[in-house]
């Protein structure tokens, strides 16, 4: 039998990414973004915006801890599990050389964007990523993600890179018996 951990981080964080990834463009695109290009857990910056039209979202998780205990560390049927908050960062990334003096309303543009797709208090299904990356089923479970918090605009160590930084928590019930 192939492993699985069913409410486990790996699920919960490609189910947020595929969220996402869904809901981007879920109301339509500015008319200066001809799609729009998200990149998970970058590792290089370089490659951001190399060759491409000049904007992207990342989209990086930032760990989880657990926060709650349920009373003899049981959930529903008995099963062990906790509550787990973790938190995802979606930056939004423009290049001046792009953009032009246009730079920071696109930013604005993304960061709102950003901003609806996660929205209120959202709940989505958590997906079991353990069947299949390509397309995983749903699971019963859900994990309920916070409004995010945005940062001013800021250069990166590119110059030519600019970005609004924004961080949004999440929360699931991880069961682990």
């Amino acid at each position: 039998m192939p492993f699985s951990a069913l409410w486990g981080a790996y699920d919960v964080e490609g189910s947020v990414n595929e969220f996402f990834r869904v809901n981007i463009t879920a109301r339509g695109i500015p008319a200066w973004m001809p799609s729009a290009r998200v990149l998970y857990n970058l590792g290089t910056e370089g490659l951001i915006l190399s060759g491409y039209s000049g904007h992207a979202f990342t989209v990086s998780h930032l760990g989880s801890q657990p926060i709650a205990q349920y009373q003899g560390g049981r959930v529903d049927a008995g099963s062990g599990g906790y509550t787990r908050q973790g938190a995802v960062q979606i930056d939004c990334w423009a290049s001046k050389t792009y953009a032009g003096e246009s730079f920071a309303a696109r930013l604005r543009n993304m960061r709102d964007m950003v901003a609806q797709v996660i929205g209120s208090g959202q709940s989505l299904l958590i997906l079991n990523a353990y069947t299949s990356t390509a397309t995983p089923i749903n699971t019963t479970a859900i994990v309920r993600i916070q409004p995010p918090t945005f940062d001013g605009i800021t250069v990166d160590r590119n110059p030519d890179y600019i970005r609004i930084r924004s961080v949004a928590t999440y929360r699931w019930v991880e069961r682990n018996g």
